[in-house]
């Protein structure tokens, strides 16, 4: 008889790609965001560019962080696009989704049966479900990807999924 591990006891697995792209990876960043897509980031502090999904209802943004490798982003943000930026790149996809299935639009009881107990639960009329990475001396994960800290953060309103932002903090 298998036992499934309870919430208390699942091991956080952080994601690191969104549909074709990968943390830190240039592997088909031309394709899927544009082979222009470092002369589309803004200013700093915060270099970031985004996409829209085909009907222009989902926001992919991604960050560039100073020091950084050409077309190697640290971290990505899904969210509902707030208006539509007729001026915006489109990809072929409907929507963005993680590896391990987070979408927007997922439950908070489904989040949590992929991701396992939140480290950090912040409740109000939106509610905001945290996870960190912080132990490189110990994480395989953070030395693996040369980063001190790694995190993932869920924002829910009315227990759904509304936006969601992951990676690696810049130090």
């Amino acid at each position: 008889m298998k036992i499934e591990p309870t919430l208390k006891d699942k091991k956080f697995k952080p994601d690191v790609s969104i549909n074709k792209i990968k943390l830190n990876s240039q592997k088909n960043i031309d394709d899927y965001l544009g082979s222009d897509v470092m002369e589309r980031l803004t200013d700093a502090p915060n270099y970031q560019s985004y996409v829209l999904s085909r009907d222009g209802n989902q926001k992919f943004t991604f960050y560039f962080h100073p020091g950084g490798t050409k077309k190697e982003f640290a971290e990505f943000k899904v969210e509902y696009a707030d208006s539509t930026d007729d001026n915006a790149r489109r990809v072929k996809d409907k929507e963005f989704k993680t590896e391990s299935g987070i979408k927007l639009g997922i439950l908070i009881d489904k989040l949590k049966a992929i991701k396992g107990k939140p480290h950090k639960t912040v409740d109000g009329e939106i509610k905001t479900l945290q996870y960190i990475i912080d132990d490189i001396d110990n994480s395989k994960f953070l030395q693996k990807h040369n980063s001190h800290l790694y995190y993932a953060k869920y924002t829910f309103k009315e227990g759904v999924l509304i936006e969601f932002i992951f990676g690696f903090e810049y130090p």
